[in-house]
């Protein structure tokens, strides 16, 4: 009875191990099959890690590229349009040295008639007394050519010069009275925020009276005018006008220092830091240097 059961035993478990082993050798196969599904996986992002990283640097380089070509066209037009509104400063200087000579021309022509008419009086009345005097103007001629001559030409011009000396001091008088009109017309334009009536305003003033006592008043507010409308490379050429124009007006300080924030607000930084340096040195006991110093400690 007991070999039999042995036999039973041996006879159950011998299917069992051959069960258990193919079992194990199932579970390696598939443990390998994954390992090297790992692999492929890790492989995989490996390659994507690197594609990603390329493509990161790529797209860096483009965005320092693009940014230095951008500040390059940004210089180019900030230079061709400081040569554009320097040749149509030329223009409105000539401009008005045309009209200041088609002025005194006017006035020549003027004096000319006036002494013609005279001298015509003159001649009239010689004439007339010309008998009476025919004897004494022989002997007279020589003393009459030196002296009689030049002392009647110096009597004929006073009189003219007086009057070109009181029209030349009403006209003054008059200009500065028009200038002080249309620049306080503009700058009221401009305080009710009227950019574009401003503007033409105070570049009309300028036009017609680059000298007058607000000139460099307006020339800063249109400055302000384009820093307003965040034409920020406008305005610093604007405001360089003030400072190149006008180097002895009140409104120089305000100028670099709106010129630097404007540098600022277009993202070049250096040439902000450089423009708030110089307000600082030479200004440095202004409200402008004041605020220059803080605007410095936020770069």
């Amino acid at each position: 009875m007991k070999p039999i059961t042995a036999i039973l035993i041996i006879s159950f478990i011998l299917p069992c191990g051959c069960a258990l082993q193919r079992d194990v050798y199932s579970l390696e196969d598939r443990m390998t099959a994954l390992e090297k599904r790992n692999l492929a996986l890790e492989q995989r992002s490996a390659e994507l890690d690197k594609y990603r990283s390329a493509l990161k640097n790529q797209l860096q380089d483009f965005g320092k590229n693009r940014q230095s070509e951008e500040q390059k066209l940004r210089s180019n037009y900030a230079g061709l349009k400081a040569t554009t509104d320097a040749l149509d400063d030329k223009i409105l200087q000539l401009q008005g040295k045309i009209d200041e000579v088609e002025y005194l021309v006017n006035q020549s022509s003027d004096a000319v008639k006036g002494s013609e008419t005279k001298a015509s009086e003159q001649v009239s009345y010689l004439s007339e007394d010309l008998k009476q005097v025919k004897e004494r103007l022989s002997a007279l001629e020589s003393y009459l050519n030196m002296e009689t001559g030049s002392s009647m030409a110096s009597s004929d011009q006073q009189p003219a010069a007086k009057t070109s000396a009181e029209q030349q001091t009403a006209k003054t008088s008059a200009e500065k009275s028009t200038a002080k009109s249309l620049y306080e017309e503009a700058k009221r334009a401009f305080d009710s925020g009227d950019n574009d009536k401003a503007r033409s305003q105070f570049e009309e003033l300028l036009k017609k009276f680059p000298k007058s006592e607000n000139a460099d008043n307006a020339q800063f507010w249109i400055g302000e005018i384009y820093s307003r409308e965040k034409w920020y490379e406008k305005a610093i050429l604007e405001y360089q006008k003030v400072i190149e124009n006008y180097p002895k007006g009140n409104k120089v300080p305000a100028a670099l220092l709106k010129q630097g924030l404007a540098f600022r607000n277009i993202g070049d930084k250096p040439n902000a830091r450089l423009i708030l340096n110089e307000l600082v040195k030479k200004y440095p006991n202004s409200n402008e240097g004041g605020i220059a110093k803080q605007k410095l400690t936020e770069f």
